[in-house]
């Protein structure tokens, strides 16, 4: 048979003089783990040095007793708290806690403060983590006046009404002479998982808060 063009044969014997080749390198197992756990501990431990984890505090904002928090939904002010330790009909002691201030409508159809974890406004004890939301709302007056004057929304375009605003913080709650109350800022926006909601659209909390520090009185407890 002849070899194709353009190559040929070695008629020369094989040498047995050529040096057997290098085993592979074999790297051991703590350094094939180790090494990328290494590095990945130094790239956190950066971006920790660098403020990567910290908590965002841009979205805060700490205002003054009196000032005015713009929700969107609603225009509060705060200057004042008081605290009373209470006892249930159940026998259970637990703190109610009320805000004084103002709430105008700045939008153009009447609103309503929302309660519970939906709503704009919380409160915590100072110091310590417990927090509490909105238990119940008293418009235009007082909660003493309350009965003789129910008032559910706020109309659009009116006067600043007097406002109170109920939370209740459990037994273990120890006032000091401040607590801290969050106001969030609203959006009007359909909160279902792409639109899916239909279009409905409702007042939702958004990341973006205001910060006051009230000065706090403690009134005498009252058991059932």
């Amino acid at each position: 048979m002849q070899p194709a063009p353009g190559t040929w044969l070695d008629q020369r014997p094989l040498s047995r003089d050529w040096p057997e080749p290098a085993p592979p390198l074999r790297v051991p197992r703590w350094v094939r783990v180790g090494v990328p756990v290494l590095v990945l501990a130094l790239l956190l431990g950066l971006v920790a040095a660098l403020g990567g984890f910290e908590r965002r505090t841009d979205r805060l904002t700490v205002m003054a007793p009196g000032a005015e928090l713009d929700c969107h939904q609603l225009v509060y002010t705060f200057d004042s708290a008081t605290v009373r330790r209470t006892q249930g009909v159940d026998g259970v002691w637990e703190h109610q806690l009320t805000v004084s201030g103002t709430v105008r409508n700045p939008t153009d159809e009447p609103q309503a403060p929302r309660y519970g974890e939906f709503g704009s406004l919380v409160v915590r004890g100072v110091p310590g983590p417990l927090t509490a939301t909105i238990e119940a709302v008293a418009l235009g007056s007082s909660f003493e006046e309350l009965s003789v004057n129910t008032r559910d929304f706020v109309a659009p375009g009116a006067p600043a009404l007097p406002l109170e605003v109920r939370f209740t913080l459990p037994d273990d709650y120890e006032p000091s002479d401040v607590v801290l109350l969050g106001a969030f800022e609203m959006e009007y926006t359909d909160n279902y998982v792409l639109g899916l909601g239909g279009g409905q659209r409702s007042w939702n909390k958004t990341d973006d808060a205001y910060a006051v520090y009230l000065p706090l009185t403690v009134l005498p407890e009252e058991p059932y």
